[in-house]
This record gives C-alpha cells, sequence and structure tokens, in this order.
C-alpha cells in the first residue's frame, strides 16, 4: 500500500479545517439514533466517515478494525467485548470482520428497546452491505456518505433544488427562479476535484495528483485484489479508465465490452464492483411511476 504524508503543520492545519467543515449528515445521524439501536455509515474511503462520527459522538468509545491492536480486542472474544462496551461504541471499518454482524445482532436483541447503542463505518466491501441487509436488518439504520458536496465545504446551506425535488407541489417555473449560491469559477473547480476531503481542502495541485494516484493504487492493490481474487486487473484497470469518459452519460454496455474484447455479462458484473466499492454510483433513468398515477 502506498502512502502519502503531511509535515506536522500540515496536519494539524487540515484537522482544523475538517472540524470547520459541516457535513449535512450529521443531523440524519442524530435523528437516526434516536430511532434504531445501531446506525452504519458506509461510503468510500477516505470520504470523512471517521471524523464525521467521531465529531457526532466525541464521547463515544472510538475502535478501529484497521488497527492490529483494535482489532484483536474485538475479534478474540466478541461477546466479551460487547458484554463490556454495551453502548456508546464507534466501530470503523467494520467489513475487516465480517461475523461482527452477525453477534451485533444478538447483543442488540438482548436489549432491543434501547436505540442509539453503536455506530458502524464501512467502505470499499460488498460483505458489509451484505452483512447489514442480512444480519442486521431491522435492527440497523444504513446512511450512505459521499465526498463533499461544493455546499458543506463553502460552508452553505443545501441548496433549495433539494427542497424543490421533494416537494410534490413544485412547478417547473420554480427551477427557473433558483439561484447559484456559488459562483460558476468555484463551482466547477471544485466539482473537478473530486471532493475528497484532503486533497480539497489542502488545495495544492501536485499533492492533489499525487494523492488521487495513490488513492487508486491503494483501491486497486488493498481491495480489490483482496475482495476479488480472480479478477482481470488488467482489464478491470482498462475499464475503470473508460468508465471515467462516460461519467454523466447514458452508458452502453456493449461498446464498453467491445473497446475491452469481453462479453457484456463481464461490464455488468465490472459495473457491480465499482458500485458495490463506493467509486460510482449507477443513475437508473427517471420514468412514470404508473402506481402512483394511480393512487396519488
Amino acid at each position: 500500500m502506498n502512502f502519502i504524508l503531511l509535515d506536522c503543520h500540515e496536519f494539524w492545519m487540515y484537522n482544523a479545517k475538517m472540524m470547520d467543515k459541516k457535513r449535512v449528515y450529521e443531523h440524519k445521524i442524530n435523528d437516526l439514533l434516536d430511532m434504531f439501536p445501531a446506525v452504519a455509515i458506509i461510503g468510500p474511503r477516505q470520504c470523512g466517515k471517521s471524523t464525521l462520527v467521531r465529531m457526532c459522538c466525541p464521547n463515544w468509545k472510538y475502535y478501529d478494525l484497521e488497527r492490529p491492536d483494535d482489532y484483536k480486542l474485538i475479534t478474540d472474544d466478541p461477546l466479551a467485548f460487547f458484554s463490556i462496551n454495551s453502548r456508546d461504541v464507534i466501530i470503523d471499518e467494520a467489513q475487516q470482520y465480517p461475523d461482527l454482524f452477525k453477534v451485533l445482532r444478538s447483543v442488540i436483541d438482548e436489549k432491543r428497546s434501547i436505540k442509539g447503542r453503536f455506530i458502524l463505518t464501512g467502505s470499499s466491501s460488498p460483505e458489509i452491505v451484505k452483512g447489514l441487509t442480512e444480519s442486521l436488518a431491522g435492527r440497523i439504520a444504513v446512511l450512505e456518505m459521499a465526498p463533499f458536496k461544493a455546499c458543506e465545504f463553502f460552508n452553505k446551506p443545501l441548496p433549495k433544488l433539494y427542497d424543490l425535488l421533494t416537494s410534490k407541489n413544485t412547478q417547473l417555473d420554480d427551477f427557473e427562479k433558483l439561484e447559484m449560491q456559488i459562483p460558476l469559477p468555484q463551482m466547477l473547480n471544485f466539482w473537478f476535484s473530486g471532493g475528497y476531503p484532503e486533497p480539497t481542502i489542502t488545495n495544492d495541485e501536485g499533492f492533489k495528483k499525487q494523492w488521487m494516484e495513490n488513492y487508486f493504487s491503494s483501491y486497486f492493490d488493498r481491495d480489490i485484489r483482496r475482495l476479488f481474487p480472480k479478477l482481470n486487473i488488467h482489464n478491470f484497470r482498462r475499464f475503470i479508465t473508460l468508465l471515467t469518459q462516460q461519467s454523466g452519460t447514458q452508458l452502453n454496455n456493449n461498446s464498453i465490452a467491445r473497446s475491452l474484447e469481453v462479453d457484456s455479462k463481464t461490464i455488468k458484473d465490472y459495473l457491480d464492483i465499482v458500485h458495490n466499492t463506493f467509486i460510482w454510483r449507477n443513475l437508473s433513468p427517471f420514468e412514470k411511476n404508473t402506481f402512483l398515477l394511480l393512487f396519488p
């Protein structure tokens, strides 16, 4: 795995700036903790999950399963661990220990009525999605997190566009009345930066380029090779390159398959991988819902 190190001053400045950025997910996490025994925050690596949960619950015990000591402490005897740590616990990178979800199910069921006991975070693994949906269904709320939104980075409120999209009373001319909160040059510069907190906050083009190169090297070497050992990494890298050129367009799986000299099923499998490891989101086309037309 490759690492990029900041000097102490840069690291301190980065943390200070991160703490200054209010994420729109914070109130949602607090609401979900009032409703469910556990909350899971899933999303791509380095999008700010760990920082966010520690800001939301600064007094909770924090364990990171990518730290050998924490991993050993929990996995040696998970039932004993949870008998001592029965609530107010954050477990970071939960996908490192898939059996955790089965254990947590029995722990939650012993005191099912108590809400807001655990927060889990996870990234880059279909295993965490499987564990949450199969073992903890009904016991845990799942929140998918992304890198910075522009409004978060520039400390602005959520655009009114969100209200228009979710309101039943929205009219077409309401969209024409919207005003930009952020000047277009700033918005375009942010858009092309990708929104990952560390390179975006550091705002150094050289560092940003090196950070992204190392990020994707780690993605292939650390996550993809471990999760999908039989995958043709060379073809998958080429697929990622082709996919970057397709962002915001209507995908033609057959065209991509011809370019890579594979069948369309392989492309579907590749799309499932990038979707489940959170570096790509498949957006379904907007279609009228006939059920809602019949029962408005």
